[in-house]
């Protein structure tokens, strides 16, 4: 028995284990936009939290078993540089906005305290870095899957890398049309219509204009 069918099923699990960080990731955010107080928010913060913990493992082996894989053979291939590339770019997004961002944001709920969402906690849930990021991350972990059971030639692999992103960016633009539509009408002020109310003038006080 050689080795080669173990790498790939390790390779797979763990491959399997990121995308699904990233969907529970994604999710994760989307209770993290809607939460109204400091305790629901730090809860959904603490799942992505600890999904970060696990990807970085999971992307070592990942990592690891595909320039295993690779090498038998395929180090020529474009699906394989291809493979390779979106992983990097994706563990930098990871590290230096997605991660980052979250820190920050744990800190600012930590020095807030229970209660209501502030101001400065409410500016860095709604940081847009972070949004695209990660949705650049999801399509960056589809792509490679899409490569590593394919492995196309080098224009499909072109173009599928091309679709993903450009899925990805379409959806992060549209997210930041709608927040910038909702920051309009919450920032937009009310204006009221004078309300006219009959004054009953006392007969004292009244003027008699002559004719």
């Amino acid at each position: 028995m050689t080795l080669y069918p173990s790498m790939v099923f390790v390779h797979v699990v763990a491959a399997s284990i990121i995308v699904a960080s990233s969907l529970v990731g994604l999710i994760a955010r989307a209770v993290m936009s809607t939460a109204r107080d400091l305790q629901s928010l730090g809860s959904a913060l603490g799942i992505a939290t600890r999904l970060e913990r696990v990807a970085p493992f999971a992307g070592l082996v990942t990592l690891g078993t595909g320039i295993y894989l690779g090498m038998q053979g395929w180090q020529q291939a474009a699906w394989f540089w291809g493979a390779l590339s979106v992983f990097l770019l994706n563990v930098v997004l990871a590290a230096a906005v997605v991660g980052a961002a979250a820190r920050r944001l744990q800190v600012a709920i930590a020095a807030a305290g229970s209660g209501p969402i502030t101001i400065e906690v409410d500016a860095l849930r709604s940081a847009r870095a972070p949004a695209v990021a990660a949705n650049l991350m999801l399509a960056g972990d589809v792509a490679t899957l899409f490569l590593m059971t394919n492995k196309p030639a080098f224009t499909t692999t072109l173009a599928s890398c091309s679709l993903a992103f450009g899925l990805a960016v379409g959806v992060s633009l549209l997210g930041l049309r709608r927040a910038a539509r909702s920051e309009l009408v919450v920032r937009e002020p009310v204006v009221r219509e004078p309300v006219l109310v009959d004054a009953v003038v006392p007969s004292s006080e009244r003027v008699t204009v002559p004719a």
